[in-house]
């Protein structure tokens, strides 16, 4: 060890090449750990947009292949062939957190023939999960079906079972449950010269006798593939046919008894060119069949729509794929957002990709088309499903089974008003409206906000930080005002929108305007039975009404109706007066509306007695003292019940109270630390109180108004008592224009460290080599012997 030591150490020391390079290696290795550590990336990326990171299902180490997946609510399950040292079996893996966690994968059965078992997957309504495949002979001549299932959430598994016809060639399992959670299974078998599909339901532990869902005319070589779709009680199967051109065609029937009896068979693909591979999904007893078709040379993934289940289907399909690359092993699942979700898999890139396109049913247009596999590795065989709000994809990559999940959906914020309750009229023209941010996983990026009288508006444009939680809306009018808000997430997603009513109330109704049909105003009529029939301009604010009726003398209303008709019978001669007034939500009423008519009597009113009842008051009067209304004013801030606040601007309204605003001089406004007593001088004329430039602390805002009364034709002024109002500011930190600076360059450096690294290194290395790093010794030893001079 000594003696390799000191020849390490004579190369060193007499060879100043290898000292440069060792000393190249150090400097990289340094170099290399520290930019690594400080420039390393925190950011979760999401890429594509809209999808979260994307996790291995399957054990590393295992190949593993041909997944199939099942959802019920949050229980989904997933199954998937596996290899290892040169065995294959059957696995399952199973979440029941809708897709969040999933549990170790479990190893169902083990075989060792390597052909493709096609394992399929379904879920009861009561969480059992049965898990069907097939295993075939190596020389392919014998084929048979096993099943396996679990009734605890996939902790456990029943060893695998046999189900056996007595056919030959028993194939292609698929399992589903119908709307009366009866287990049904089709497959495929040979019997009478030909590959036809056969269909068994399970009741009390045993599978009925299979019976053929398909009756074929003419020569026909076999029917492979299956695609099962349960719709109320019905149940729809479409398959792929080899005809006897040993072209693929696709056929369909359905039963609309749960699969007791089936429709005639139905082909519905026509030409010359290859259908192979239907998946389908039901949306409003439509029928959406994505396959295989390669009509124009190259295999493109082309959707039929089956009309009320099948009974009528597009003349010519739509075209999903947008390549020339082949396309294949398409699938369809209808995803949270009510649209259409399609994946495949193609060969336009190096390597194949998984690929997916949305189509919506409601405008009947396919969305743009983007890839979803972004690692530089093979994808193929995807399946999607959908859970909750929630879209998964299963595929395999690399001899794994990868899983990404969408981040399609947001949840709305939850609203709420101190000052205008929900579905309540209030006084108040200033709201106070405060909402609880919703959970998200890619994080909530802000709200988008808007106030107008339309009760269906959508806002779209971000208006609200992520960090928003209240906000004061002033000077709303009489009437319904909608405050519109929707959550936009990480991921760029926006929630439905809440559309908040504010329904204010501030001043009283119109008089009621009375008419009648048997008596006119103030005129005569022989009728002794009296129609009056009134109307109000503003009925959504009116609560209903309070009149009086009487003879020879008005009374003021006291009596309450809610509608807008009232008949008086067997009145006697004289002269009768009708009183209303309108009484709104907030239970203001108006001033009094008076209609006076005689019976029995021939001319008119006289003018001197109508001008004799007017002078009575007969406005609602309390006969016991008079309350006295103290005149003052309120401040009214968005600080809700919280005595913090995070911003250092902010605007507050000064609100008057038993003070008509036109008898307003202004208000004294004063801003402390410490409770002070505001001057008795103006400083501000408006209501609105626009607060800039807090720092963090506490504060105190004091104000007081100056106001006159007119007394006797002369004005006297006036000051209300002070009123106060604390509360604390604390700012979020701020940052210099040197921080963003350096976190948008720890962030661009942390997204490419062995490239930063390597661009460092070879300009650090160019420079030693062409002899800068000499010059750089000599100007640093130069500083050196500068500083022993002087210091």
């Amino acid at each position: 060890m000594r003696r390799l030591t000191g020849i390490l150490l004579t190369l060193y020391f007499r060879f100043p090449g290898v000292r440069l390079f060792l000393l190249m290696i150090l400097i990289f290795i340094v170099f290399s750990i520290t930019t690594v550590i400080l420039f390393q990336s925190e950011d979760v990326r999401t890429d594509p947009q809209g999808w979260e990171r994307a996790k291995l299902i399957s054990d590393r180490g295992i190949e593993s292949g041909n997944p199939a997946a099942e959802s019920r609510g949050n229980l989904i399950a997933v199954v998937y062939e596996g290899a290892f040292k040169g065995m294959s079996g059957i696995y399952a893996s199973v979440s029941v957190n809708g897709g969040a966690d999933f549990i170790q994968p479990v190893k169902i059965a083990e075989y060792s023939t390597s052909i493709n078992k096609n394992p399929g997957v379904t879920i009861s309504r009561g969480g059992e999960i049965y898990v069907v495949w097939n295993i075939l002979s190596e020389d392919e001549a014998n084929g048979a079906i096993f099943f396996s299932k679990s009734a605890d959430l996939g902790a456990t598994w029943s060893a695998p079972e046999q189900i056996s016809f007595g056919m030959q060639m028993e194939i292609l399992p698929v399992f589903a449950f119908d709307e009366q959670d009866k287990l049904h299974l089709f497959y495929t078998a040979y019997r009478d010269r030909i590959f036809n599909l056969f269909h068994s339901v399970r009741d009390e532990g045993m599978f009925s006798k299979p019976e053929a869902v398909a009756r074929f005319k003419g020569n026909i070589k076999g029917a492979f593939f299956p695609a099962v779709k349960f719709h109320k009680n019905n149940a729809v199967v479409l398959w792929q046919t080899k005809e006897e051109s040993y072209i693929d065609h696709l056929y369909f029937v359905k039963s609309e008894d749960y699969g007791e009896s089936w429709s005639d068979v139905e082909k519905i693909t026509t030409g010359k060119s290859n259908n192979q591979a239907p998946a389908i999904e039901i949306h409003d007893d439509i029928i959406y069949l994505v396959f295989m078709n390669n009509s124009e040379k190259n295999w493109a993934i082309n959707m039929l729509r089956g009309y009320r289940l099948g009974d009528r289907w597009d003349e010519v399909p739509l075209k999903v794929s947008a390549t020339n690359a082949n396309c294949f092993s398409p699938d369809v699942t209808m995803g949270p957002d009510n649209e259409l979700f399609v994946t495949w898999y193609d060969l336009r890139e190096k390597g194949s990709r998984i690929f997916y396109r949305k189509y919506s049913p409601r405008s009947r247009e396919m969305l743009e088309e983007n890839k979803l596999s972004a690692k530089q590795t093979p994808g193929r065989n995807p399946v999607a499903l959908g859970s909750g709000k929630k879209l998964l994809v299963f595929w395999e990559e690399s001899g794994n089974i990868t899983m990404n999940h969408s981040d399609i959906f947001v949840s709305s914020p939850s609203v709420v008003s101190r000052t205008h309750s929900e579905d309540s009229w209030s006084r108040e023209t200033a709201a106070e409206i405060t909402w609880k941010k919703p959970f998200d996983e890619s994080g909530i990026a802000g709200y988008a906000t808007l106030i107008d009288k339309n009760p269906d508006t959508n806002p779209t444009i971000q208006n609200q930080r992520y960090d928003a939680s209240s906000t004061l809306i002033t000077g709303l009018d009489d009437g319904i005002t909608y405050f519109h808000i929707r959550t936009i997430d990480g991921a760029g997603n926006m929630s439905r929108t809440v559309h908040y009513r504010l329904q204010v109330s501030s001043n009283p109704l119109a008089m009621p305007v009375i008419v009648s049909s048997t008596h006119p105003e103030n005129g005569n009529a022989t009728a002794t039975d009296a129609i009056l029939r009134w109307a109000v301009n503003d009925t959504r604010r009116l609560k209903g009404f309070v009149y009086s009726f009487t003879k020879d003398t008005p009374v003021k209303p006291g009596k309450f109706l809610d509608e807008f008709e009232v008949k008086f019978s067997n009145l006697e001669e004289g002269i009768y007066f009708f009183n209303l007034a309108s009484v709104s939500k907030t239970n203001q009423v108006s001033r009094i509306s008076t209609y006076t008519f005689i019976v029995g009597r021939e001319g008119k009113v006289d003018p001197e007695y109508l001008k004799n009842i007017a002078k009575l008051d007969l406005e609602d009067k309390k006969e016991h003292a008079a309350v006295v209304k103290v005149s003052g004013i309120e401040l009214v801030f968005p600080f809700g019940t919280l005595n913090t606040f995070n911003k250092s601007s902010f605007e507050g309204i000064i609100k008057p109270v038993n003070i008509t605003p036109e008898n307003i001089e202004g208000y004294s406004v004063i801003i402390s630390k410490d409770a002070k007593i505001p001057p008795e001088r103006i400083n501000l004329k408006s209501g609105i109180i626009n607060i800039t430039g807090l720092a963090d602390g506490n504060y105190t805002i004091a104000a007081r108004c100056r106001y006159f009364k007119t007394i006797n034709g002369r004005r006297t002024f006036y000051w209300t008592e002070p009123v106060y109002r604390s509360f604390s500011i604390v700012l979020p930190p701020q940052y210099s224009p040197f921080d963003y600076l350096y976190a948008s360059m720890k962030k661009r450096i942390g997204s490419y460290p062995v490239t930063i690294a390597f661009v460092l290194l070879t300009v650090f290395a160019s420079a030693a080599y062409r002899g800068y790093w000499r010059r750089i010794q000599f100007f640093l030893k130069s500083v050196n012997y500068r500083l022993k001079y002087y210091f």
